[in-house]
């Protein structure tokens, strides 16, 4: 069954229940990929590794503040 087009000699009905299972049946499939993908590596437990990301949103940070200050001396 074709369900791209419809005229108005056909039956909207049977149309919109062709539609509604291509949909379900997408969603199905993707639903399916979805559950096959592996789950992902845990968080790194090592406070070493913890401590060097801190310091690198710190780090971060810092360089986004003394920009937003350079700006507005610059602006001023």
């Amino acid at each position: 069954m074709t369900c791209d087009r419809w005229t108005d000699d056909d039956d909207l009905d049977c149309y919109l229940e062709c539609r509604d299972f291509r949909v379900r049946s997408e969603f199905e499939h993707a639903a399916h990929q979805l559950t096959a993908i592996p789950p992902s590596k845990p968080l790194p437990s090592n406070r070493a590794v913890w401590l060097l990301i801190l310091a690198g949103c710190v780090v971060v940070d810092a360089l986004v503040v003394l920009g937003i200050i350079a700006v507005l001396e610059w602006r001023s």
